[in-house]
């Protein structure tokens, strides 16, 4: 072939030069994005291990991009996806020793005091309600009952104001006043011309706590307080009876 055939196949873009001939002839950095021709740099064409974690801007793996059932258990670390709570038990009466299931790492508490006991008309005050509790690793958890109300006493206007509603402690719980089980209602007397209506009991109070499971302590108590006593009273030929409280209760939820 001669020189001139030479030279016009390389300018018809026909001449197979060697590989590897220009590796040299390129300088580092000269062949950009905008040079590349659109598909031209595929799978085949990049090493194992040369696209790493610090090449991916943040985002651009997509759910699109991954392959069905890529991304399996081995590929995900210990503690990264963390359970939601799936089961959850109501406790409306005392238990002791619950067992809390082997694969929960976390439980949740939601205690509910019981409502204070309604009182009967100028006669009689109603009854306090019974806490309700969580014991778990040595810390107690405590929903306060509410307040039995006072009856109505025309000589004493503190008696007819309306106490606060309880609320409840424990190491990092939340504690809501007034969140817990209701109170009962006052009774009210109407004798001649005469009537008196006293204040309903107050509301128990609520704790709602997260807490990890410790190691070593599988089990946990509850008590569940009793709504407060209603107060029942007769002024002339008129019996007045308030309300009881309602009962408090105890939810536990666990992601076993």
């Amino acid at each position: 072939m001669t020189r001139a055939r030479d030279f016009a196949d390389v300018i018809s873009g026909q001449h197979n030069l060697p590989p590897g001939s220009l590796g040299n002839a390129v300088p580092a950095g000269s062949i950009t994005t905008a040079k590349l021709a659109n598909d031209a740099v595929n799978a085949s064409k990049i090493a194992d291990g040369v696209v790493r974690a610090q090449h991916i801007a943040d985002g651009h793996v997509t759910t699109a991009k991954l392959a069905d059932d890529a991304i399996t258990a081995a590929k995900i670390a210990d503690g990264a996806v963390s359970k939601g709570f799936s089961n959850v038990s109501l406790y409306s009466a005392d238990s002791a020793s619950n067992t809390i299931p082997a694969t929960a790492d976390k439980l949740l508490f939601v205690i509910a005091g019981a409502g204070g006991g309604g009182a009967s008309s100028f006669m009689a005050s109603g009854g306090n309600g019974g806490d309700s509790t969580v014991v778990y690793n040595s810390v107690t958890y405590t929903a306060n009952g509410g307040t039995g109300s006072d009856p109505v006493d025309g000589s004493n206007n503190s008696s007819d104001v309306a106490l606060g509603h309880s609320g409840g402690s424990g190491t990092g719980g939340l504690a809501i006043l007034g969140g817990g089980s209701v109170g009962g209602g006052g009774g009210q007397t109407i004798y001649g011309s005469y009537s008196a209506t006293p204040l309903d009991g107050r509301n128990g109070g609520m704790v709602i706590v997260q807490v990890a499971v410790v190691s070593g302590q599988t089990t946990y108590a509850v008590t569940v307080g009793s709504g407060g006593t209603a107060a029942t009273a007769t002024y002339g030929n008129d019996t007045a009876t308030g309300a009881a409280g309602s009962n408090g209760y105890v939810l536990v939820y666990d992601n076993g």
